[in-house]
């Protein structure tokens, strides 16, 4: 895929080969040709012994972040460490929003007093506020995907990086929606059984402070 053509005479050199297959299926059989190929390499060198495996950009980073062996890339440790990351970082956002909502919350004690009195349970209580947390995340995560979109068709447009075509990633959009109501519902669970646990009168009380 580079214009040096000294592949040609030399066994090794500085470019790269892409190999593209019909599916994942396509994977083991490949691997399985590639290393039969490079058994029946004539060298012409010091060197003799070639070693190298078809991998995939995820693997390549992998082998890249955690200088592991070309065979034996660390995908798994670089998939939990990815995870770790982004769990990390989105748990501080969701801390703030918990101590958003119990603020939100107590704002509205008077409300809770009076639901309580008249027989709404606490499970009823924790029901709505959970779902009107949802609803503002899933908000959130629409407006997101519109703005992303329209920042990425505006990117593409200008011309601002040659040759870039950038464009949607639906299955990335839609792992990142299930964390944000995953998330929703963590940081409306906590402040809602908090206060679905106050008695009536002490929920009046706070209101009234």
């Amino acid at each position: 895929t580079t214009r040096s053509t000294t592949y040609k005479n030399e066994l090794r050199s500085g470019f790269e080969g892409l190999i593209l297959a019909r599916s994942r299926g396509d994977f083991r059989q490949i691997r399985e040709e590639f290393a039969a190929r490079l058994e029946r390499v004539q060298f012409n060198d010091d060197f003799n012994e070639m070693r190298g495996i078809p991998a995939t950009r995820y693997q390549l980073l992998a082998k890249d972040v955690f200088w592991s062996e070309p065979e034996r890339p660390k995908t798994r440790q670089l998939t939990f460490t990815a995870i770790g990351a982004a769990l990390i970082f989105m748990l501080l956002p969701t801390i703030n929003l918990i101590n958003i909502n119990i603020s939100r919350i107590f704002e509205r004690a008077s409300e809770i007093g009076v639901r309580k009195a008249f027989g709404a349970s606490s499970a009823r209580l924790v029901g709505q506020f959970v779902f009107e947390n949802v609803i503002l995340c899933v908000t959130g995560g629409v407006l997101a995907f519109v703005v992303g979109v329209a920042a990425l068709e505006l990117v593409r447009d200008s011309n601002l990086i040659p040759y870039g075509d950038f464009r949607v990633n639906y299955r990335v959009f839609a792992y990142a929606f299930m964390l944000a109501v995953f998330f929703g519902c963590l940081s409306g669970v906590y402040p809602a059984w908090r206060m679905s646990r106050m008695h009536p009168v002490q929920a009046l009380r706070e209101e009234a402070r």
